[in-house]
């Protein structure tokens, strides 16, 4: 049994190697012993016996946390019309949005992909996306997600703290109960 919180990496590998590389670094640190990286990497550790598209669908999905990391290049489309990156993304949000961490490089917007505005658009959107920070180097992208990561961690331990009710009850209903004889009941109301 894997104990390990799983950690996914997600982006368009051209253009963002070097950046994929420190976060992997940050990582492999010992103080970081506890993570499990899914995601940077997975193809050269082993061959799966699936294809692509479902085994990072399923890794976005069962991730503990999925780093969102966005630069100006859109990335490889897949045949429904969205980036692969995107279809992680949206996999991760499905199943709990409350683990999604988002990073965008600075870059010149001119040099920017249509498509990729619209999915940056999306995703740090005021009222449905969510607050991202922007980095210009792969090591202050490091020290972001560092800093990120262990505020994140420290809100999942919590039960009081920064969480809000929904964060509670995803969590619940994730069935990531701190005490195992604990049964959650409750209703939907039409607003």
């Amino acid at each position: 049994m894997n104990n390990k919180l799983k950690v996914m990496i997600s982006s368009v590998v051209r253009d963002l190697e070097s950046e994929r590389d420190a976060i992997k670094m940050l990582f492999e640190q010992p103080q970081c012993s506890f993570v499990e990286l899914v995601g940077a990497n997975p193809y050269d550790v082993a061959s799966l016996a699936e294809s692509s598209s479902s085994s990072t669908v399923k890794m976005a999905r069962d991730c503990d946390l999925y780093i969102l990391i966005l630069g100006n290049h859109y990335g490889w489309v897949t045949r429904e019309g969205r980036s692969a990156t995107e279809v992680e993304f949206d996999a991760a949000y499905r199943a709990d949005p409350t683990k999604i961490l988002i990073f965008l490089k600075d870059f010149d917007k001119n040099e920017i992909d249509e498509a990729q505005r619209k999915f940056i658009n999306k995703v740090s959107n005021y009222d449905e996306g969510y607050f991202r920070t922007s980095f210009r180097y792969s090591h202050e992208l490091q020290q972001k997600v560092e800093s990120s990561f262990w505020k994140w961690l420290l809100s999942r331990v919590r039960i009081g703290g920064y969480q809000t009710y929904v964060d509670h009850f995803i969590r619940m209903v994730k069935e990531d109960i701190p005490i195992s004889d604990i049964k959650i009941l409750y209703r939907t109301f039409d607003t």
